[in-house]
């Protein structure tokens, strides 16, 4: 069977700097658990699972695992390096963590397997991806239950009691939040664009152009 699954397995393919592997099916985990699960522990028990085979092939293609996440039928691996990865390692690390998985099988179903870098606007997640933003513009959204605005966003200016609180200083009014890191469902850095080029004249009559300087 998973031979024949290999067989007709379409090779990876780079979309927008993401590489995607689409051959990826599991045929469920090898472990038992004593007592029932909720679906969140089920999912952070298997993000540890492919947590722990991804990280030494990060290593050997010489790229730091960022963060692994499962969202429904979708796996992203977000790795990242000093100076940038290009695409021809991610296509390389791609394969090595498709063949991994297919051999663990950590995960029940069919899933797309998607390889990339964090990105300008990275998700954070981990008390360690927290402390590595310190400084930076964030946005966060918490929970229904949680007390406090549902929205925050401003610049995180601390992050305390061991990573399980978040102190944000909003850009709107100034005010400080402390949120518990336990009560945010997304979170973000944003980048921030400098400021735009005056516009300059370009002879007599001629219209303005104006460019970012981003670009």
């Amino acid at each position: 069977m998973r031979a024949i699954l290999r067989r007709f397995a379409p090779a990876c393919q780079a979309v927008g700097g993401v590489v995607k592997t689409r051959w990826g099916v599991g045929f469920g985990p090898r472990f038992c658990f004593v007592g029932p699960l909720t679906r969140e522990e089920v999912a952070v028990s298997t993000i540890e699972q492919i947590s722990a085979l991804v990280e030494p092939l990060c290593a050997a293609a010489g790229v730091e695992l960022y963060d692994v996440e499962l969202a429904g039928p979708i796996l992203r691996v977000l790795v990242e390096r000093e100076g940038g990865i290009d695409v021809d390692t991610l296509s390389s690390l791609s394969r090595a963590v498709s063949e991994s998985l297919d051999e663990s099988d950590p995960i029940e179903g069919r899933y797309t397997l998607e390889v990339s870098s964090p990105g300008l606007e990275r998700p954070l997640r981990s008390a360690r991806h927290f402390e590595a933003v310190v400084g930076q513009r964030v946005k966060l959204r918490t929970g229904a239950r949680a007390d406090g605005p549902r929205r925050v966003d401003g610049t995180l200016v601390a992050v305390e009691d061991g990573g399980d609180t978040l102190v944000v200083e909003s850009v709107d009014d100034g005010a400080r939040h402390q949120v518990p890191r336990s009560a945010v469902e997304r979170a973000r850095t944003v980048f921030v664009w400098g400021p735009a080029e005056r516009p300059v004249k370009v002879g007599s009559g001629a219209g303005s152009k104006r460019k970012g300087s981003g670009s």
